[in-house]
């Protein structure tokens, strides 16, 4: 009875820890979440060339953001799990994609807390960042030229692993060892 009890003491306490915490977990963003499966054939996604062997394709987000125009979704090479998602949106300048930058952080961090502490590279790189184990919410500005691009990226790091794994399985199948 007394286990019962403690346990019983316990559960509340973590219902009621859990509820205080307003802060959500990244799960991922733009009508998709991390770690599921994508249909690319369902969606209709185009395959956008990537670099490091990713398989990176576009789709059009069921929940859109002003912000952004393009959105993009990275998937692990063998079993389609969705390991990353990316959002992008060009402005005039550095300052305008700034100021969207201040609006969509204050966003973020209302929604999964506060980022976390800069370092210097990323205070001069106008780089943002919230980190919940091992995912992570990216935010960047490219400024080039003429324009400027903010980018947000929704990532798992397990799934990134797990993505370069099934690269690694998929690519030496390729190969004839006999020379080696």
């Amino acid at each position: 009875m007394k286990k019962i009890l403690i346990s019983i003491i316990l559960a509340v306490f973590s219902v009621t820890a859990l509820a205080q915490d307003k802060t959500e977990k990244i799960e991922g963003a733009f009508g998709l979440k991390l770690g599921d499966t994508f249909d690319i054939k369902t969606l209709g996604a185009k395959a956008i060339p990537s670099s490091g062997g990713s398989l990176m394709y576009n789709f059009t987000p069921t929940n859109p953001m002003r912000s952004f125009t393009r959105y993009g979704v990275v998937l692990t090479p063998k079993t389609h799990r969705i390991a990353g998602i990316t959002a992008m949106g060009d402005y005039d300048d550095k300052a305008g994609a700034q100021k969207e930058q201040a609006v969509v952080l204050a966003l973020l961090t209302k929604k999964y807390g506060a980022q976390d502490k800069a370092q210097i590279e990323d205070q001069l790189d106008s780089n943002k960042r919230i980190v919940q184990g091992k995912r992570m919410i990216m935010m960047f500005i490219d400024a080039g030229v003429n324009k400027a691009r903010l980018t947000i990226s929704y990532a798992d790091e397990t799934l990134f692993n797990l993505a370069e794994k099934e690269r690694i399985e998929l690519e030496s199948r390729k190969l004839d060892s006999s020379g080696l």
